[in-house]
């Protein structure tokens, strides 16, 4: 919930699932989605292998509003 009002989440947002879903975050990305009825974008791992695609899918094609980055 603090997530979501910090974001100001919406209905007109995209989330995108790039995290793997045996890992933690992952679960945040799905909540917020869900629970401000933004759509929830899911990245196969081949596309994430593919940094061009990776930005074509999730930024050019989708317009996602949302991406959790890990480094």
């Amino acid at each position: 919930m603090d997530f979501r009002k910090l974001l100001s989440l919406s209905s007109a947002d995209t989330v995108v699932l790039a995290t793997a879903l045996t890992f933690d975050p992952s679960i945040v990305e799905i909540f917020i989605a869900l629970s401000s009825g933004a759509c929830l974008l899911v990245i196969p791992k081949a596309v994430r292998a593919i940094p061009d695609l990776f930005i074509d899918v999730t930024c050019v094609r989708n317009k996602a509003t949302v991406l959790q980055v890990k480094f």
